[in-house]
């Protein structure tokens, strides 16, 4: 649960949110809108086994919309793809053009419908 950083605006630097193994949702981080002031700043979600939804962080719930460095979302086996498809696609449309990774989570077999497999 990351209810206690409810309050979390901005990120000065990386983010790194790793094998939380009991973490379900980012719901907690739904007024984040900045992580980073330099392009070695990155925002990484990577290996929470048990992370089904980052709708959190899209609007209209989440505020991000500005990330200074690159964004990982990966084998984060229950997630699935099209959520971290969003978040990059989010940040796009704010600007964002740096490295975008993502992998291990889980595919869409027919298509994506907003932040839902198909």
């Amino acid at each position: 649960n990351v209810g206690g950083l409810s309050s979390l605006s901005t990120v000065g630097g990386y983010f790194n949110i790793q094998y939380s193994n009991a973490l379900t949702n980012l719901g907690g981080l739904a007024i984040l809108t900045s992580v980073g002031t330099t392009t070695s700043d990155y925002f990484q979600i990577y290996g929470d086994g048990q992370l089904t939804s980052i709708t959190g962080l899209l609007k209209p719930t989440g505020k991000l919309v500005s990330l200074s460095g690159n964004l990982t979302i990966a084998q984060n086996s229950a997630l699935p793809s099209c959520q971290a498809d969003a978040v990059k696609a989010q940040l796009v449309a704010g600007g964002w053009a740096k490295t975008y990774s993502q992998s291990g989570n889980i595919t869409c077999t027919k298509s994506c419908v907003g932040t839902s497999c198909q």
